[in-house]
């Protein structure tokens, strides 16, 4: 039995077979009507809402593929039970930081004191890339959730002070009730939310991820969340380059209990 193929206009012989039984076929020259293949690096699922952050790959003029590779500008594992001063300094407004347990300890003193805070801030500046992402990461716990007017904060920053406001910058932050990403730009300030406060005395993994056009926060290796740059900036921030930071901090109002940062 012979079944006829016909195109659209119902001319039998709109499709054709070669000698050999196989079909011939014609691809389009209208580029409008062609479908094609991209190839694309998938960042991750932001969690809880399921959307998948891809990238498509870049290739340079002469068709070679674009990568990238990692330089390591700053490492550190606290040993012993002093700050490495040559690699950190310590920013300190009544509150005390220690070292012990291969971690550093903010609010060490544990103390609700009003306008108080502890930071450490690296002395060496990270680059914030125009192409290239910068990446940090920090290992964190807090020994108690969140209470209200207390504030932990992590990322790259050049604040002056353990309680002044950041003026250039991009990091975590958690305090009563609210966990989220931020980025500020020359005093702008624009954050996402990220979920759920995670879990107290649990040492936690963060990566902060720095492209020109976007802001990636990642936790235990789940992407939760972004933030785009406005495009009234230039750029998450209006510095080059900043330093390493983390710092906990109590606000104008005593928060009710007294809570330690660890990093």
């Amino acid at each position: 039995m012979a079944i006829g193929l016909t195109d659209n206009s119902g001319d039998l012989n709109g499709a054709a077979v070669n000698t050999d039984h196989e079909l011939l076929t014609a691809l389009t020259l209208d580029s409008d009507k062609s479908g094609f293949v991209s190839i694309v690096s998938e960042k991750g699922v932001v969690a809880g809402t399921g959307e998948r952050v891809i990238r498509e790959v870049e290739c340079s003029e002469d068709y070679r593929l674009r990568t990238e590779n990692d330089n390591i500008w700053i490492v550190d594992y606290p040993i012993g039970t002093a700050v490495n001063t040559r690699k950190f300094k310590t920013v300190l407004t009544t509150q005390t930081l220690t070292v012990g347990g291969a971690r550093y300890e903010l609010n060490a003193s544990g103390i609700t004191t009003v306008s108080t805070g502890s930071m450490l801030q690296s002395w060496k500046y990270v680059p914030v890339y125009k192409a290239n992402a910068l990446h940090v990461e920090f290992a964190v716990n807090w020994t108690l959730g969140p209470v209200a007017n207390w504030f932990a904060e992590w990322g790259i920053s050049n604040v002056a002070t353990a309680i002044a406001a950041v003026t250039d910058g991009a990091f975590f932050r958690i305090t009563a009730g609210q966990f989220r990403g931020v980025c500020v730009n020359n005093g702008v300030e624009s954050y996402v939310d990220l979920g759920t406060v995670p879990e107290t005395a649990k040492v936690h993994d963060f990566v902060l991820e720095v492209t020109l056009g976007r802001v990636y926060f990642w936790h235990e290796g789940d992407l939760l969340g972004y933030l785009d740059v406005p495009d009234t900036q230039f750029g998450p921030t209006s510095q080059a380059q900043l330093p390493v930071f983390v710092r906990t901090y109590n606000a104008a109002i005593a928060p009710a209990v007294a809570t330690q940062a660890a990093s």
